[in-house]
C-alpha cells in the first residue's frame, strides 16, 4: 500500500504507544512497516500507563519528539 511512496522523498516520524498492536497479520508495528516500505521514517517509543488515551494526555512526551524530529536536518 505504502509502496508507491518509496519514489518521493518523504520523511516522518511515527510515535508510537507501547501498548500499541501489531497492525494487520504482519506482526509489526504501522510505523514499522512504513520504515520497511521504504519511507524515511523516525520510529519513537512514548511510554505510558494511560494505553491509546495517551496521545491525549502525555502532550510533553509528543511535543519532546516532535521538536527533536524537527531539529534533525
Amino acid at each position: 500500500r505504502w509502496q508507491a511512496l518509496r519514489d518521493r522523498r518523504i520523511r516522518g516520524i511515527w510515535i508510537s504507544g507501547d501498548l500499541d498492536q501489531p497492525f494487520g497479520d504482519t506482526g509489526k508495528t504501522k510505523g514499522q512497516a512504513l520504515a520497511e516500505a521504504g519511507l524515511e521514517v523516525e520510529l519513537q517509543l512514548m511510554e505510558s500507563r494511560y494505553g491509546h488515551d495517551a496521545f491525549l494526555l502525555e502532550t510533553g512526551q509528543i511535543n519532546r519528539h516532535i521538536e527533536n524530529f524537527l531539529q534533525i536536518d
